[in-house]
Order: structure tokens, then C-alpha cells, then sequence
């Protein structure tokens, strides 16, 4: 009786390493793009963006209206939208 298993190639996780590669440099320009930023806009962006807190913490964090937060945010935007 002859043994035979099928052998099932491995199921590959996560991206291939060109994407990996295309994604690590998209990574970077937007960090150098964010770096360009005036600090007071950067950190408002950065702080709801990346980090996730509310518009309500981050303008406390910020010792600022959430108005004027959103005002920042979206000058920051603005700014990262132009090439």
C-alpha cells in the first residue's frame, strides 16, 4: 500500500515584498509631507488621524476650541492635497 499525500503549497500571508517595498516608500513621502507641515497643524492632524482621539481631546490636549482644531485640520489637509 503506497503512502501519498498531497502536498498543499503554503498559503502566503501578507503582501508580496514589491508591495511591501511600494508601501514603505508611500510611507515615507507622506511622512517628509507631514514633517513640511507647521508643527501647530501637524500635531492636530497627527493627533486625530494617527493617533485617533476625538476632535473634543484633541483640542483639550491642545488647550484650543475644537473649532479652531478643525480649522487646523483642515488647512493641514489642504496642504497635503497639492502636490
Amino acid at each position: 500500500m503506497a503512502l501519498c499525500h498531497r502536498v498543499e503549497p503554503r498559503s502566503r500571508h501578507g503582501p508580496d515584498p514589491e508591495t511591501q517595498i511600494d508601501h514603505r516608500l508611500a510611507l515615507e513621502r507622506v511622512s517628509r509631507r507631514l514633517d513640511d507641515l507647521p508643527e501647530a497643524l501637524r500635531t492636530a492632524l497627527v493627533l486625530t488621524a494617527v493617533t485617533g482621539l476625538s476632535y473634543q481631546e484633541a483640542a483639550a490636549s491642545l488647550n484650543i476650541t475644537v473649532k479652531a482644531l478643525e480649522g487646523r485640520i483642515a488647512r493641514a489637509r489642504k496642504r497635503l492635497s497639492v502636490p
